[in-house]
């Protein structure tokens, strides 16, 4: 992905030198404060011990500017369920992908488990399968678990707003909590 950007940057005249980093949200060392960190895609809930989400939500605070804000999306998980669901897209070369997902969710530890198999088909034939198993694939949070864990970090003025509005109401599959580090 970030091979991408960079290869993509230039073309559209977004400088991404120094702006772009790849490491462990719970060990963020960065030589600067930001204004803004926005963690995208829900990622945050692939920490699954609580000691890593809660490390990172330290880095954050300390990698915010005063008055600085953090924003995340989480995908709602309060529910059990068991989801099972397949997709494809063609290839440039007329090859379908085809992928087969199940994603399983327990309430009582907080884990999702998913199984995603991937099939390579030409002309109707398979000529390359794949499956990837993940017991331990993303920690769940429900609303007042997602703030709490802005709250003990110590941010302030946290908001939250369901499926990418400010809706005051139940979110159907994501929401976003906003906090604010203290001036």
């Amino acid at each position: 992905m970030l091979d991408r950007l960079r290869a993509k940057a230039p073309a559209a005249g977004v400088a991404v030198e120094g702006r772009v980093h790849l490491g462990r949200m719970e060990s963020l060392d960065l030589a600067r404060r930001y204004l803004t960190i926005i963690v995208p895609s829900s990622s945050f809930q692939l920490l699954l011990d609580p000691a890593h989400a809660a490390a990172a939500m330290g880095r954050f605070f300390v990698h915010l500017e005063p008055a600085g804000v953090l924003a995340m999306p989480f995908i709602l998980m309060d529910e059990p369920y068991e989801e099972h669901w397949a997709r494809e897209a063609t290839l440039p070369d007329g090859s379908i992908v085809r992928r087969t997902a199940t994603a399983i969710f327990d309430p009582v530890i907080g884990i999702e488990a998913t199984i995603d198999r991937y099939d390579v088909l030409r002309d109707g034939v398979p000529v390359r399968s794949e499956t990837f198993e993940r017991p331990r694939a993303t920690r769940g949070y429900d609303r007042r678990q997602a703030a709490a864990s802005f709250i003990e970090a110590g941010f302030v003025d946290v908001e939250w707003g369901a499926d990418f509005t400010w809706e005051d109401r139940e979110p159907e599959s994501v929401f976003t909590i906003i906090g604010r580090r203290p001036a």
